[in-house]
């Protein structure tokens, strides 16, 4: 089930998780919810890519309670057609979407798990994930991130770390 929340400035917030639902039996879902804890409408989906799992989803909120759900899918709607890649979709603080589900990924070899998803200013985010690579017999990872423009249509701004080097084999 995997829940994370994050709140708004004036108090309310947004839990996600991922599970069985309307429209998905392994998908990410979400509700919203006002200070007191009442419910701001139903339940959603948050992916639009149904086939397969899709997993460990973290949000994040910016200022103005818009909002980023960042996770891990087994399989993508986008160029990452290998174990597992890491995907988002941004929405408006009124829980509809703005934009489409989109690949955080560029590297698209074996794993890209754990993602996790920070606002920055400007509601620009950077969504961040591990890199795992097996090549007998040993296992190499490295954290990866990307940074996107709050801009539409989103676009990554090409920056993607990559020299493991740099990063613990640990998620930050």
């Amino acid at each position: 089930i995997n829940p994370d929340v994050d709140r708004s400035r004036e108090g309310s917030f947004t839990v996600v998780w991922n599970g069985a639902g309307s429209g998905d039996d392994s998908g990410v879902f979400g509700r919203r919810f006002d200070g007191a804890g009442a419910a701001l409408g139903a339940e959603f989906l948050v992916n639009s890519y149904t086939t397969s799992s899709q997993q460990q989803p973290r949000i994040a909120k910016d200022a103005s309670g818009n909002f980023v759900v960042s996770w891990l899918s087994a399989g993508s709607p986008g160029t990452d057609n290998s174990q597992t890649s890491a995907q988002g979709r941004a929405f408006f603080a009124d829980g509809s979407g703005l934009g489409a589900q989109f690949q955080a990924n560029a590297y698209t070899t074996q794993q890209q798990t754990t993602p996790q998803v920070a606002m920055l200013g400007g509601g620009d985010f950077v969504v961040a994930w591990d890199k795992n690579v097996y090549i007998m017999p040993t296992t190499f990872l490295d954290v990866r991130m990307r940074r996107f423009a709050s801009a539409l249509p989103l676009f990554a701004d090409g920056f993607e770390s990559a020299t493991p080097q740099a990063w613990s084999a640990t998620v930050p």
